[in-house]
């Protein structure tokens, strides 16, 4: 007679009794949460509590804060569902589960939620979608609404809901809450069952790696309910063993862009990524990789992002470089820049947009000029410079004469608020030359290195093609002249309209003065 347990509710069939497998799992495992100031809390304690069903096949405790757990495994299932119906007679017993599920006091009310409150929220949501507004202050978040629409029973509900689902093009959640507390398996069901067919993007957060075994049942209500639509799929917080890339990989054998971020940065990783994810053409790994999979062909692969390479060995590197030509996109920290540089050019034909993070040795204008045979680069990001490279590399970068889009982040030691005896201050006539030499620039990114207001309105007049200019950490602040200016400058000249994007603005810009009389360049605060 054995224990199905589907989150929501127990029950005992019988041995020949048939079940749906999609809803329930058989349990003899029980989940048992302390009272705070419970005194008996040990081992001895659970197995003379629960003397009345035995056959206890081991007892496992964890402690955290002030919290104390326990799980309880059985011999037989049944043994398991009495374990629970006796445990609510014990005072030290807060909560008593089966343990499929972790954690658990639910985030919402059994009862049914307001119909006429939720249809509210609903519209709130599909009129802010609508519109491409993201104000929903005041609001629960979508999770939580789509949740406990999924409650009511009100026609009304339901055609809110279907009204909404379409515009669900994407949704991100975390089995944990700030506590720390899994989410209900009954959420995730409900809401991947209402969404699931929709959504071409999905994003899941795992706070669970102490205890990775509980996350498998999480992966097989996202395969189980998430439909074909689904092409992106970003996970952060994955354990250090790899259970998880098997459950998960009837969904990532067919989706294109990937995302995978560790909890564990000092573990190596080796994950075939070409045998899970043949489909995959965007991969972005925030992971500490050995990489001897990695290097392999990946036919379908054209954009790579892997910042955590640097105790990839180079030769793995170079390898995947060599196998795979057809790269447009990559982003990479430069380890052992002076060889790795020369060797782009020569192994990826087609690239276009190269981010590089600083390695050692650092680069600078010497390796950078290996990258100047590289007609088709249109998309240049350098980051984490030092201040003794930074003048040279200027002098280099006028010989990138294609460069579309360009990013210069320099190394910065300061304070959070930005202090400027820690901000590098370069040769100002370099940067102007930049608008004058790139003539495609469009986007142009400049952090943690000083500008002035001259070198500002000289770079946007002379930068024709110029859309976006962003300074962040550079110490200069924005005024209605300087703005009015720049837009001086710019017209009659053919440029583009174009958008600045800074940290620091005077107190007194006129905003109203400047959407009405400045017609070619408008202003926003930079968001990191």
């Amino acid at each position: 007679m054995p224990l199905i347990w589907n989150d929501d509710q127990t029950q005992l069939i019988d041995d020949s009794d048939d079940f749906d497998r999609s809803q329930y799992v058989i349990a003899r495992k029980v989940f048992l949460r302390f009272k705070e100031h419970a005194k008996n809390k040990d081992e001895q304690w659970i197995r003379g509590a629960f003397k009345k069903v035995d056959q206890i096949e081991s007892v496992e405790i964890f402690q955290e804060s002030d919290h104390t757990w326990a799980h309880v495994t059985y011999v037989d299932s049944n043994d398991a569902y009495y374990a629970v119906r006796d445990a609510s007679n014990l005072e030290e017993i807060e909560v008593a589960l089966p343990a499929d599920t972790w954690a658990q006091p639910t985030l919402f009310s059994s009862t049914e939620p307001d119909a006429q409150s939720l249809v509210d929220a609903l519209h709130k949501f599909e009129t802010a979608s609508n519109s491409d507004e993201s104000q929903t202050d005041g609001l629960p978040s979508l999770r939580q609404l789509i949740f406990m629409s999924t409650k009511s029973r009100a026609p009304t509900v339901k055609e809110a809901v279907d009204r909404i689902l379409p515009l669900v093009k994407s949704f991100e959640f975390q089995l944990t809450d700030a506590k720390g507390t899994a989410v209900f398996l009954s959420e995730v069901r409900s809401i991947l069952q209402c969404i699931g067919q929709h959504i071409s993007e999905l994003g899941v957060t795992f706070r669970m790696d102490k205890y990775p075994k509980y996350t498998d049942r999480y992966y097989q209500k996202i395969c189980q309910y998430v439909g074909p639509q689904l092409k992106t799929l970003s996970l952060s917080g994955v354990p250090a063993n790899q259970g998880w890339l098997i459950a998960l990989k009837p969904l990532l054998c067919r989706i294109e862009c990937f995302s995978l971020r560790t909890s564990n940065y000092d573990f190596e990783y080796d994950i075939d990524f070409e045998a899970c994810c043949p489909n995959v053409k965007t991969l972005n790994i925030y992971m500490n990789l050995k990489g001897t999979h990695l290097s392999r062909k990946q036919p379908k692969l054209e954009k790579l992002s892997m910042l955590h390479n640097q105790f990839m060995e180079e030769t793995l590197v170079l390898e995947f470089m060599k196998n795979n030509p057809q790269l447009v996109h990559l982003k990479i920290q430069a380890n052992d820049a002076n060889n790795f540089l020369k060797q782009i050019p020569l192994h990826l034909p087609k690239l276009e947009h190269l981010c590089l993070h600083q390695g050692y040795p650092n680069i600078t204008a010497e390796n950078l000029e290996h990258l100047t045979v590289m007609q088709q680069l249109k998309s240049l990001e350098l980051m984490y410079l030092d201040e003794e490279d930074f003048n040279g590399i200027l002098n280099c970068l006028p010989k990138f004469r294609q460069l579309e889009a360009l990013q210069l982040h320099l190394h910065y030691d300061g304070p959070d608020d930005i202090d400027l005896e820690y901000v590098f201050q370069p040769n100002f006539d370099l940067i102007v030359t930049l608008a004058q030499e790139l003539p495609q620039l469009k986007r142009f990114h400049l952090r943690y290195c000083q500008i002035d207001a001259e070198t500002l309105q000289n770079f946007i007049r002379y930068a024709k093609n110029l859309e976006i200019f962003t300074i962040n950490g550079c110490g200069l602040e924005i005024t209605d002249t300087m703005l009015e200016n720049i837009a001086t400058s710019r017209q009659g000249s053919g440029a583009v309209t174009m958008v600045l994007y800074a940290d620091k603005i005077h107190p007194e810009l006129n905003r109203e003065k400047l959407y009405s009389v400045v017609k070619l360049v408008s202003f926003d605060l930079y968001k990191p």
